[in-house]
């Protein structure tokens, strides 16, 4: 199913290649397991109540955005985390997230001394079994 079964999995859901090589090395250095996909209904055939891990999926999706995944994802598992990522937000977008049931949402490119780094959300949605620090919310099962 990914890379590294004995990680932690992220699905990444981005149509943009070079974005999709970028997040993969990002989240493998932080210590997860990556699966990639380009679009949402790719996601959504990956994804089943056990899946054990997160998303992280860029909003602005060829066909159905991101928000539209997140609600979608709700259907199969109510409980996973979706980190929803964009070159191109702003409040409304993100509140619209939000209220969809994100778990976060990150501007990828917001410059500046206020950017953060999303690895210490992507490990809250997405913890690591077995690593200090690192708790999986009540209700959700983590991958052995």
């Amino acid at each position: 199913m990914t890379d590294q079964p004995d990680k932690t999995p992220v699905l990444i859901v981005d149509d943009d290649p070079s974005m999709r090589a970028a997040l993969r090395q990002w989240i493998r250095l932080a210590g997860f397991s990556t699966l990639e996909v380009a679009t949402a209904d790719q996601a959504v055939s990956k994804l089943t109540p056990e899946f054990g891990g997160c998303v992280v999926s860029d909003v602005m999706l060829e066909g159905e955005d991101g928000v539209s995944l997140l609600r979608r994802t709700g259907d199969i598992d109510a409980e996973l985390p979706v980190v929803l990522i964009t070159g191109h937000g702003d409040v409304p977008m993100a509140v619209e997230a939000m209220r969809a049931g994100a778990y976060d949402f990150v501007e990828t490119l917001r410059p500046g001394p206020h950017r953060r780094s999303g690895a210490p959300g992507l490990r809250q949605a997405c913890p690591c079994p077995g690593k200090p620090g690192f708790e999986r919310p009540a209700g959700r099962q983590c991958r052995p």
